[in-house]
This record gives C-alpha cells, sequence and structure tokens, in this order.
C-alpha cells in the first residue's frame, strides 16, 4: 500500500488560509499552542489559538464568513 506525498498546509496549492498567531490591532498574541488556554480572558495569563482578545479567535471568524 502506498500513501501519498503529505503536503505542507502552509504552501498555496494546499488551499490553506495562513492565521497570523501575533498580536496585531489591539489583540493578545498566542503564547501557548493549545486551542482553549484562558477562557476568561485575562490579560496576564496565557493564550491559546481561542481565547478571547486574540488574534487567531478574530482571524478564525472573518475566514469562516468568506
Amino acid at each position: 500500500m502506498s500513501f501519498p506525498e503529505r503536503l505542507d498546509p502552509t504552501q498555496k496549492n494546499f488551499g490553506s488560509t495562513v492565521i497570523d498567531a501575533s498580536d496585531v490591532n489591539g489583540t493578545t498574541g498566542v503564547n501557548v499552542h493549545d486551542l482553549l488556554v484562558n477562557p476568561d480572558g485575562d490579560l496576564e495569563a496565557d493564550h491559546g489559538y481561542l481565547d478571547l482578545d486574540t488574534n487567531t479567535l478574530l482571524e478564525t471568524a472573518k475566514a469562516t464568513l468568506r
């Protein structure tokens, strides 16, 4: 049995949308590689990809509306 060659999800031919995980436009940057780390949005705590006030949450919402 053979498996197809893996594709890099960041390459254009994969068809993905790159989402910025840094802090922009007054949002908080992600510093933990988990989805939900800080459900209360505490600015002093760690932040995962889908926590309140993160740029990744904002960008994910934008991508789902396209």
